[in-house]
């Protein structure tokens, strides 16, 4: 498993460290020290099962002000209540796309344990528990799958998951051709996508993707990050030349998107398929976010809301949206 952290860029290395401080007398002890894959397994797992623990933590508390607490100090990304709510959107959006008595599909790109699915379990239970906002969707009869370069996190999402349908591989073409919703953080994508056409050839396998991305306007850059592993910023002309030879199409959310000028690169949150569901997963991300923006108590758990100001939320076309920031 070694062959996936710190070992690409021989200036690079991925390590783990645990012991003790005297904080009276002074002094270090080392305890257990780990390189590479075994390093990056073994903090990440402690990180995502602390985030899965605490979801089902909130799922029981007994008030907002437990719920927002556990929230705050515990969840590692405070955007993640936000993310898990994409997820939901994209499965009602490409509702139509179910065959009849056919389970939907969703495919997670890094989905290390597959904490998400406690995450959009919280979030269907806490933001419908005074009035309904959407259809509530039956999550263990959806089947999630999972690529992750980790084989030890593959294992674990389905031990971890029992009453779901979890499929797992380090191994793209062990997985189906075909999902109703893709999935992926930008940070995932960094990590294992080396061209655009490759890009494209991912996020073309589900009715619906939605993911967040940074491309280079400097040509491919790559580098590395604090894991140890090195990153690749695509090029985004690049990109949007492979981008128009498709028959999809991908919308830009504007409210969290930017160009920072410095690096000279722009970061998107997008999602990308036919009109169709494209149109209904922007609905339906109006609609919600609109309505949870006067609501306190789920506002109050999703940090980066007052992004999203009541009917000021703008969905633009990818080339209408690089149009702009080229002004």
């Amino acid at each position: 498993m070694d062959a996936f952290y710190g070992t690409d860029k021989p200036k690079t290395l991925t390590y783990l460290e645990f012991g003790e401080i005297d904080v009276g007398k002074g002094g270090k002890k080392v305890w257990d020290f780990r390189i590479n894959q075994k390093a990056y397994d073994w903090l990440m797992l402690g990180r995502y099962s602390n985030d899965l623990i605490i979801y089902k933590k909130m799922m029981t508390a007994a008030n907002y002000k437990k719920i927002r607490d556990l929230y705050f100090s515990e969840i590692h990304h405070k955007n993640d209540s936000e993310s898990n709510l994409n997820k939901i959107i994209g499965l009602l959006a490409v509702e139509g796309a179910i065959g009849k008595n056919k389970r939907s599909s969703f495919f997670e790109f890094g989905q290390t344990i597959f904490g998400c699915i406690e995450g959009m379990e919280f979030i269907q239970k806490y933001v419908n528990r005074k009035k309904t906002f959407f259809k509530k969707i039956d999550l263990k009869k959806n089947i999630w799958y999972g690529l992750d370069i980790s084989g030890f996190f593959n294992e674990l999402a389905i031990i971890l998951h029992p009453e779901y349908n979890v499929v797992t591989s380090i191994d793209f073409s062990k997985l189906p051709n075909k999902f109703n919703v893709f999935f992926a953080k930008g940070i995932s994508l960094l990590y294992a996508v080396r061209s655009a056409r490759q890009l494209i050839s991912i996020i073309d396998r589900a009715d619906l993707s939605v993911f967040d991305y940074s491309f280079s306007f400097n040509g491919g850059e790559e580098t590395t990050i604090g894991s140890g592993k090195t990153i690749k910023y695509l090029d985004f002309n690049e990109f949007l030349r492979e981008y128009k030879k498709n028959g999809k199409i991908m919308f830009v959310c504007e409210n969290k998107s930017f160009y920072n000028n410095e690096t000279k690169r722009v970061y998107i949150e997008c999602v990308y398929g036919s009109i169709k569901y494209c149109g209904k997963f922007i609905q339906l991300h109006k609609d919600l976010f609109e309505k949870f923006s006067t609501d306190p108590e789920i506002s109050g758990i999703m940090p980066d809301i007052d992004k999203f100001n009541s009917g000021k939320i703008n969905w633009i076309p990818v080339d209408e949206f690089i149009n702009k920031i080229k002004m």
